[in-house]
């Protein structure tokens, strides 16, 4: 397993292109960023599939592996 980011941490580290798992109780989901340095939802290939990722609970408190 790679290792485990908080959110502000994959905002410093999350290279364009590159897609991180996100863990948080018994949910993941997957997040890119794209050229424009916004990171949004995406699915486990990279493809954009919803719209910038909020500051809700679940997205602060998940760990994010980049993948």
């Amino acid at each position: 397993m790679n290792k485990q980011l908080s959110l502000p941490e994959l905002i410093n580290e999350l290279p364009v292109g590159k897609i991180a798992k996100a863990h948080f109780a018994d949910e993941n989901w997957y997040v890119t960023r794209r050229t424009d340095e916004a990171i949004v939802y995406c699915s486990e290939e990279g493809w954009f599939m919803d719209g910038l990722i909020p500051l809700t609970y679940s997205n602060l408190n998940a760990k994010y592996e980049i993948l």
